[in-house]
């Protein structure tokens, strides 16, 4: 692909976070793009929404390792995080903690609960010993970190617009929500040093992008300590079951294959053979397995294709030669959105048309529709699965509330179900409560489909939506939904 095709479909993009869309690299990002690559420049579907495949650093199973000094991540001890900002229903820029325990009465009733979850009263004064960081007697603080700044920074503007969207209309036991939003700069050391410090001042933390990230954050032990509920897309399950205070609140990538591999069947696609291309990672080695053994079982023909985490346009050249040469009818992808872009417009030609599928978040972006799009001619065929619908399935309170973008409606989903993991405290706001009560819960969902999390499993997704591109309008639609089975 030459350097005007390459700079047309890739000045968008920025995806990131299991909530994030793209907008413009910056002009340095893009000239090290067309240079051999812009390190760590994907995306991974957190929470919700985008999040950053691959992230920017090798793991060792079950370790989160520092990209700079190759120690844990887990030994990062806290600080402040520039460029940190603190939304939410009561505005403006939060400083200082806000933990402690507060008394008095959290009467009211919770406001505008959505996906069928019963609101209630919490009658009386609330004087159950527990860990109350992050409450007071009219508000609850949440934190989420992101890439703020880094090799793909979120358009914070989008970010922060979306993660309050459905806060301004729902209180929870009388109480607001206010949202506070973290510079992860990108790494699992930054997810670690933010998720510290928010966790001394929120009542919980959620993670917005990077399965290392992610991984990072969950495993930390000063979190555990603190009993800091940590939630999250699902991502790797690599050292992270069993981790008390993590929740993944949708399906993880391992459990997506059956799913993918039966909506790859019901939409006529599960035929052939298959090219199963992954960024080599440690915590993608669940999700490889899982596919492979999935394809196996159905007795589909595969040959796996290993790239780069942050991969240059020789590398991309390299992948692209090789898929034309194997020539599968349907290519399996999961890594950077970045690199991918790179390697759909350069395999694709009127000669070889395939089927781009893999599980969600990241290629299920509208962003990348629209840029698959327009690299090949409007030919592009992607498939891939998502916790949340396209925009032409968005329930009319999303609208009427203000809501435009993909990335604003997988946060709006994000809300939804967090309200309803609230409420299953009764009022009794202490993180031990929270934690004992989501451990056992089902969640209705709404946007996002419904989570179980039953006998210990804190990896409580019970389906996804699935995604077909439509070049005529640059986006995904909604061709429907499948449990895992």
């Amino acid at each position: 692909m030459n350097k005007r095709s390459l700079r047309r479909y890739c000045a968008g993009i920025v995806l990131l976070s299991v909530f994030t869309a793209g907008c413009g690299l910056k002009g340095e990002q893009l000239q090290q793009l067309e240079a051999g690559g812009v390190p760590g420049s994907g995306l991974d579907g957190g929470v919700g929404a985008a999040p950053v495949e691959g992230g920017d650093a090798a793991v060792d199973p079950g370790v989160a390792v520092d990209p700079v000094t190759g120690a844990p991540a887990g030994g990062t001890t806290g600080g402040t995080s520039a460029g940190g900002t603190s939304g939410g229903t009561s505005g403006g820029t939060s400083g200082g903690t806000s933990g402690g325990t507060s008394g008095g009465t959290s009467g009211g009733t919770s406001g505008g609960t959505s996906g069928g979850t019963s609101g209630g009263t919490s009658g009386g004064t609330n004087t159950t010993a527990g860990n109350r960081t992050g409450i007071t007697d009219d508000k609850i603080r949440i934190g989420i970190h992101a890439p703020l700044s880094g090799a793909s920074p979120v358009p914070q503007d989008e970010f922060e617009s979306g993660a309050k969207l459905y806060w301004k209309t729902h209180k929870v036991f009388g109480r607001t929500v206010e949202v506070e939003i973290l510079d992860d700069t990108y790494k699992p050391s930054g997810a670690v040093r933010v998720c510290q410090e928010m966790s001394r001042r929120d009542f919980l933390v959620i993670g917005g992008a990077g399965s290392d990230q992610i991984q990072a954050c969950g495993r930390d032990r000063s979190l555990q300590r603190s009993k800091t509920p940590y939630l999250s897309a699902g991502v790797t399950e690599n050292g992270l079951t069993g981790v008390s205070n993590y929740f993944a609140i949708s399906t993880s990538y391992k459990d997506q294959a059956k799913i993918l591999v039966n909506s790859a069947k019901a939409q006529g696609y599960l035929t052939g053979k298959w090219a199963v291309v992954l960024s080599e990672t440690p915590n993608f080695t669940d999700a490889k397995q899982a596919i492979e053994a999935e394809l196996k079982k159905a007795g589909i023909e595969h040959q796996y294709f290993g790239i780069p985490k942050a991969g240059s346009d020789g590398d991309a050249l390299d992948v692209s030669n090789k898929l034309r040469a194997y020539a599968a009818p349907t290519i399996y992808y999961l890594g950077q959105p970045t690199f991918y872009l790179k390697v759909v417009g350069q395999t694709q030609s009127a000669a070889y048309r395939p089927i781009w599928t893999g599980v969600g978040i990241s290629m299920g972006l509208n962003t990348i529709a629209n840029l698959a799009c327009g690299a090949t001619s409007n030919q592009y065929d992607g498939r891939f699965l998502s916790p949340y619908p396209g925009l032409d399935k968005a329930p009319k309170e999303f609208f009427d509330a203000g809501g435009k973008g993909d990335i604003e409606l997988n946060l709006y989903g994000v809300s939804q179900l967090l309200e309803q993991a609230l409420l299953k405290t009764g009022g009794n706001l202490t993180r031990e409560n929270f934690i004992a009560g989501l451990g056992t819960a089902t969640l209705p969902g709404g946007i996002w489909p419904g989570v179980s999390f039953k006998g210990g499993n804190h990896f409580g997704g019970t389906k996804m939506w699935q995604l077909k591109s439509d070049c005529g309008s640059r986006t995904y639609k909604t061709v429907g939904s499948a449990p895992i089975s």
